[in-house]
């Protein structure tokens, strides 16, 4: 990041920096059970009884796996993706929405990309779904429309674009990287993820209602003026 001149009508938000107490607990959490289940030698139970599948979590029942998958990574890259925009834009979102809100958006967003992998999880039903990725995409859509117009500042340094660009632009690399890498399963997490935080920050309705207010105006042509005064009266 280059240095860029602040001006004094300038619209920060502060990305990266000390992670909040709540932000600090995700963290660590998630990053504890991945370190245990690395240097445990990958036990073949944590696949069978707490990573989620179509063939398990529907076709077994066990609903449990939904929570447990979540904050369960068995992979390297999926985990160092979500914890790393957790670590961005969570501090930002969670002062702006307060911790139960945030923590509710970002469950939420979680556990709807993991439901999303399960239904589409019909077709590949041993297909196994984990981690917070659609927390992930949840929380860079939400960073992107709430924060849309100011520019993201950390360690003194300001991103030179905005947040509405450059929340698109880090969600296309690693939409990218799963493609490249073969990684399809979490496309589907995202795409709960989105839809989840579309409901929650973007609200359709209100949406579609401001366009047809914008849409009912251009229908109508507002002419200037009106009756002019006579000179001759008060």
């Amino acid at each position: 990041m280059r240095r860029v001149q602040i001006t004094p009508d300038t619209k920060l938000v502060t990305v990266a920096g000390r992670p909040t107490r709540t932000i600090g607990i995700l963290i660590a959490i998630q990053l504890g059970l991945f370190l245990i289940y690395a240097f445990a030698d990958a036990p073949p139970w944590v696949k069978d009884q707490l990573i989620a599948s179509n063939a398990k979590t529907l076709g077994q029942f066990k609903i449990w796996q939904l929570a447990s998958a979540l904050f369960l990574h068995i992979q390297s890259r999926p985990i160092i993706v979500n914890l790393l925009i957790l670590w961005l834009v969570g501090n930002s979102l969670e002062r702006w929405w307060g911790k139960n809100r945030f923590l509710f958006f970002y469950f939420v967003c979680g556990l709807s990309g993991l439901v999303v992998g399960l239904l589409f999880g019909f077709g590949w039903p041993k297909q196994l779904l984990f981690g917070t990725g659609g927390s992930m995409a949840g929380l860079l859509f939400a960073f992107g429309l709430v924060f849309a117009e100011r520019q993201p500042f950390a360690y003194n340094r300001l991103v030179p674009m905005k947040a509405k660009i450059i929340a698109p632009v880090l969600g296309s690399f690693f939409i990218l990287g799963n493609l490249v890498g073969g990684a399809y399963w979490e496309l589907e997490l995202y795409g709960g993820g989105l839809l989840a935080a579309t409901f929650f920050v973007a609200r359709p309705r209100e949406l579609l209602g401001k366009w047809r207010v914008k849409r009912a105006k251009k229908k109508f042509n507002v002419v200037e003026g009106g009756k002019k005064k006579d000179s001759y009266l008060n």
